[in-house]
């Protein structure tokens, strides 16, 4: 079964720029619009850079014109606000940046019951629209497209085989391919991009490719490759005390998307 589907992942070693990506050009039929899932798939203080990811990329995606309304932001809100961040209520994503934290929809946090929001139940309503299953949880938006839309899914977090990581559990890819393929059925898209950042996420993309002719995978985690912090730099490289780290990776990502164009100077266009 052909599963018209384009998924792109992170390659950081061709600086592929984030801004530039196709999602901000206007959908292929005129009457379409895009829709933005957002995901931070972790909390605590050690993985301030997860969250920081997420709101740099609603930053990029509001700046660009996409509205609050097709935006929908799921991640634990833990960070901006912690006893160990050196400016309360702010959120960095490089050294000396600014912030990115400011204007983020807080949809589905992980503060307001016990396990929180982001969970995959909701990831997965949320994802295929099922406005019903998050009724009373967090803001209730879900993403409502249809055949002209774009549907653009970023997560950034942990993952392992056939798995992303989430605060309370996971999402596993068999779940992931089956909500794609009703999406498919039920024409909720014209394209759908998934942009992840973790570890072994290239057996996540083989089984999503699987059969599927029409596709494209550029990762930075080949299966079964694992994305360590073997070298880090530190967020906020002048307080000794703080634990928070990035992987030199998690840095470049961020130094490609500052950027508007490749390092060859051609624009990342998908």
């Amino acid at each position: 079964m052909k599963r018209c589907v384009l998924f792109i992942l992170l390659n950081i070693w061709l600086f592929y720029d984030f801004a530039s990506l196709s999602i901000l050009e206007p959908p292929i039929n005129p009457n379409g619009t895009v829709w933005a899932l957002l995901v931070a798939g972790s909390y605590g203080w050690d993985n301030y850079r997860h969250q920081a990811d997420i709101c740099h990329a609603y930053q990029i995606l509001s700046s660009s014109g996409i509205p609050d309304d097709n935006i929908i932001v799921m991640m634990y809100d833990d960070i901006a606000f912690h006893k160990k961040n050196p400016t309360p209520g702010i959120i960095v994503n490089y050294p000396g940046g600014k912030d990115v934290y400011k204007g983020v929809p807080k949809d589905y946090t992980g503060k307001v019951c016990i396990g929180g929001e982001v969970k995959s139940k909701n990831f997965f309503a949320v994802l295929t629209g099922r406005k019903s299953e998050v009724n009373n949880i967090g803001s209730g938006k879900v993403i409502e497209s249809g055949p002209d839309d774009v549907v653009f899914v970023n997560f950034v977090g942990h993952g392992g085989l056939g798995v992303l990581g989430l605060p309370q559990d996971d999402i596993f890819v068999d779940d992931l391919v089956k909500s794609i393929d009703s999406m498919k059925a039920e024409s909720k898209y014209s394209k759908l991009i998934i942009y992840v950042e973790s570890s072994l996420t290239g057996s996540i993309f083989s089984a999503l490719f699987l059969g599927t002719k029409n596709g494209r995978c550029i990762t930075e985690a080949r299966s079964p490759g694992v994305l360590h912090s073997l070298t880090t730099v530190r967020i906020f490289p002048d307080s000794s005390k703080l634990p928070s780290k990035t992987t030199v990776l998690e840095f470049m990502a961020h130094m490609s998307s500052a950027n508007s164009k490749t390092e060859s100077g051609h624009s990342a266009a998908l």
